[in-house]
């Protein structure tokens, strides 16, 4: 008898010790929202949040809003609900997602978003829309000589795209011979066909008509479409943005017009998020991952073009040792 308790409980210790180690215990559970997985940035975008999650030994919880915003913000509610350690907006409709934030910040719920910023979440990824929407407005501006009309397709919904549009605008009004004939808002729903269709009309209606800038990707591979098509590739140049496949296809087409994109590493964008994640989950609390996390992260800003890179601007990130040393290597350093 004596034995048989001794085994019995050695079974007992063995099995609480095995349900408490880290590695077997019940894994934390994230929620990702995506309003759409229809591209390349999106899907991308989902398999960098969700892998770097999962091989850190999380349990990733996707929702697809399928295009629908609403439906979007109730799949974020609902994370709430189901009682998720933390949650991740990857892009969407900035401004739909300020209360829904809140809700998470009052729940101690932590939030990471991709490509906005929201008043309830503790830290944000995104490349640098605003440095991305003035290389494209440059673009434009030598592809165009300073000169003609511009039709611009964008989504000023989503935060990320009203800051490339009112860069690219900063960047156009430098030259008054520069003038936007014509706006139009493309969502999510057959991009490519309602901007092919948009830039014809415009087309039409400007025959002088000289660049296009599309604020997200597929619009721009509509407005190239449109402009093949109609054999204006002499005339005028396409300014746009992402990375997707048919858009990197297209820009290297021979008979492609002159055609710049701004890209973004998406699948980097999920890493970043997902590591961003992961910190705010470790420092377990809201208060402590707010004030241990960077507010937000930028990921590599890219140029994508068929000619005219030479005009590209780039940025260099240097210590003060690294400047004095790459600017004033024949200088004694004065520290």
């Amino acid at each position: 008898m004596k034995r048989y308790l001794t085994i019995l409980c050695f079974v007992v210790l063995t099995a609480m010790l095995i349900l408490s180690s880290p590695a077997l215990a019940q894994k934390k559970v994230i929620g990702v929202s995506h309003l759409w997985l229809g591209n390349d940035w999106n899907i991308y975008l989902f398999n960098g949040i969700s892998k770097t999650l999962e091989s850190m030994g999380y349990e990733v919880l996707k929702f697809n809003a399928q295009g629908d915003t609403a439906n979007q913000v109730a799949g974020m509610e609902n994370f709430i609900t189901k009682g998720v350690d933390g949650a991740i907006i990857a892009g969407g409709e900035g401004h739909a997602f300020r209360d829904v934030s809140k809700a998470y910040d009052k729940a101690g719920i932590p939030l990471v978003a991709v490509d906005m910023v929201l008043p309830g979440g503790v830290a944000f990824t995104a490349t640098n829309n605003w440095e991305g929407g003035g290389k494209m407005g440059m673009f434009l501006v030598n592809s165009m000589r300073g000169e003609g009309k511009v039709l611009m397709l964008n989504l000023p919904s989503w935060d990320s795209i009203r800051q490339r549009a009112e860069a690219s605008r900063l960047v156009m009004k430098e030259f008054p011979g520069i003038t936007i004939v014509a706006e139009h808002e493309v969502g999510v729903h057959e991009p490519i066909e309602t901007a092919k269709s948009i830039t014809k009309a415009t087309i039409r209606a400007n025959p002088d008509l000289k660049g296009v800038i599309a604020t997200w990707g597929l619009p721009g591979i509509g407005a190239a479409q449109a402009v093949m098509e109609m054999g204006l590739q002499n005339q005028i140049a396409v300014a746009t943005c992402d990375s997707d496949r048919p858009l990197v296809q297209l820009i290297n087409d021979p008979k492609a017009p002159p055609f710049m994109a701004y890209g973004q590493d998406s699948y980097t964008l999920g890493v970043i998020a997902g590591k961003l994640m992961d910190k705010a989950i470790k420092a377990g609390d809201i208060q402590k991952a707010k004030a241990s996390l960077p507010l937000l992260s930028f990921g590599p800003t890219l140029v994508i073009a068929n000619k005219g890179l030479e005009q590209v601007s780039t940025v260099k990130v240097w210590t003060p040792d690294q400047a004095w040393e790459e600017l004033y290597s024949d200088q004694k350093k004065p520290w």
